[in-house]
């Protein structure tokens, strides 16, 4: 085990997430139907704000900052300090803005006295390199010239020039940037200045509707599949009047509401990608849930050391033993049914054995879901992380296998696959990078469980509260909205 002797000089740290390596194919199929937007990335106005600074230390830094990644992200985060507390100023609601958190603390603080730069408001700007990677990919900015070649810094493109002058023209108009941002002074600056600036540089956009134009264009009409999920979005908002947003009944809804093997209802023909994308996309996180729901199971199993074939027959020795065939046919489980089992896998009071028995009802019922369904995207199906994770195909072809025989056969191979094998790889490689994410150790044998580590599962985000809060945005949704 990792306990031996090490030669080199390896710092290892802690880290619960994803024990089993199976999260990431989800990440895969939503960046696939979903580009662009991603849960860090709530807020349209960041496109603008990043790529205004670029813009503005191009323009008015000295050239030796150009190149200097350190010098653009310390503008980001003092520009991003002053803008969200302006903004909440205005309106004390806005949510997912980087840095909120403490920000409000200096606003419990300060009230509306002088305000300085807080260094320590936010370690890093973690989400700003989503917004700087869609802005290359809409081709606001770029690190190659027109042969491909690389360049000595990043450079705004014209679009992105147009992009960055949208914001620009009332940026430099403010106290803010004549008296202290242009003199790099950001200490002791008045409430009604930062106030000013919140007007201007507003998350809602009200003064930006160039802006606005500009990324409508460029990311939901230049990209074909985000282009499709708008159409998507105002067929939710408009048609079916769904305009707030509960990711759980959103969750079933997507799940079954267009599903042939569901309710079926009807759809365009040109949104069926999108709403069979939604389907699997939700079919991964149910089984994921599913298969750390058994891992969990293991986990508050594995009290004492004991061999795996041990494990194994306590785990499912009050299971009802019977053929795994007929369980399948019994087991057409809509959203509701499987969020449900989900949720009683997290109660305490549950008997231990119902766990594996409800995990095994979620497996027969994602397997008569997508068993066959060529009215889906194969690729994700396949999708398995290069060999290091567990495909939905994979998982077919498994049930295939043991469906003429017992059920209690089917139980001891997912254990032992999906959750004892696949932790232990998964640990070990995250190992080698200097993470340490054993739930369990395996030793001559002998299966023991690692002190004091706790999990828990939940669901992945859906992404579509941020599609809909950019959309909102971008007034493409709403009463205001440029194009229904």
């Amino acid at each position: 085990m990792y306990k031996g002797p090490l030669l080199n000089d390896i710092k290892i740290k802690k880290n619960n997430q994803d024990p089993l390596g199976i999260q990431g194919i989800s990440q895969s199929i939503v960046g696939s139907i979903c580009p662009i937007i991603n849960s860090v990335t709530p807020h349209a106005f960041y496109w603008v704000l990043v790529n205004w600074v670029y813009y503005d230390v191009y323009e008015n830094r000295k050239k030796t900052d150009y190149n200097s990644q350190i010098t653009l992200n310390h503008y980001l985060k003092i520009y991003n300090y002053f803008i969200v507390l302006g903004n909440l100023f205005h309106d004390n609601t806005i949510n997912n803005m980087m840095g909120t958190l403490k920000i409000r603390k200096d606003m419990a603080k300060q009230k509306e006295q002088n305000y300085s730069f807080n260094e320590d408001y936010i370690q890093e700007l973690t989400g700003i390199n989503y917004y700087k990677a869609a802005l290359t990919t809409a081709g606001f900015i770029t690190s190659k010239d027109e042969k491909g070649m690389d360049l000595d810094h990043i450079h705004l493109t014209q679009k992105g020039k147009n992009l960055a002058l949208s914001l620009d023209k009332y940026m430099k108009e403010t106290k803010f940037y004549q008296k202290y941002a242009s003199k790099d002074q950001f200490d002791n600056i008045p409430y009604e200045v930062i106030k000013e600036l919140g007007k201007v540089a507003d998350f809602h956009m009200v003064l930006l509707p160039e802006a606005k134009i500009l990324l409508q264009d460029y990311f939901f009409n230049t990209n074909n599949m985000l282009k499709k999920q708008a159409k998507f979005m105002k067929y939710l908002y408009y048609d079916l009047s769904i305009k707030d947003i509960d990711e759980k009944k959103l969750r079933t809804f997507l799940y079954d509401n267009f599903s042939p093997r569901a309710n079926h209802s009807p759809c365009e023909e040109e949104l069926l990608e999108i709403v069979r994308g939604w389907e699997v996309l939700i079919a991964r996180h149910y089984f994921t849930n599913t298969i750390e729901m058994i891992f969990k199971y293991l986990l508050e199993t594995l009290v004492e050391p004991v061999t795996e074939e041990e494990l194994l027959e306590i785990m499912i020795k009050k299971i009802p033993d019977r053929q795994l065939a007929d369980i399948i046919k019994e087991n057409v489980l809509y959203g509701n049914d499987i969020d449900y089992l989900l949720a009683k896998g997290k109660k305490k009071k549950i008997a231990q054995e119902k766990i594996l028995e409800n995990a095994l009802k979620i497996l027969c019922a994602l397997y008569n879901r997508l068993k066959d369904r060529n009215d889906i995207n194969q690729q994700f199906l396949k999708l398995n992380n290069y060999g290091t994770s567990i495909s939905l195909q994979e998982f077919l072809e498994d049930m295939d296998s043991f469906k003429g025989k017992l059920s209690s056969e089917y139980l001891k191979f997912i254990i032992s696959k999906y959750v004892i094998q696949q932790h232990l790889e998964t640990a070990r490689r995250k190992l080698l990078l200097g993470e340490d994410t054993f739930f369990f150790g395996y030793d001559d044998g002998i299966l023991y469980r690692i002190e004091n580590s706790y999990f828990s599962y939940d669901y992945q985000n859906l992404r579509i509260n941020q599609l809909f809060s950019v959309m909102k945005e971008l007034e493409m949704l709403g009463d205001k909205e440029y194009e229904k």
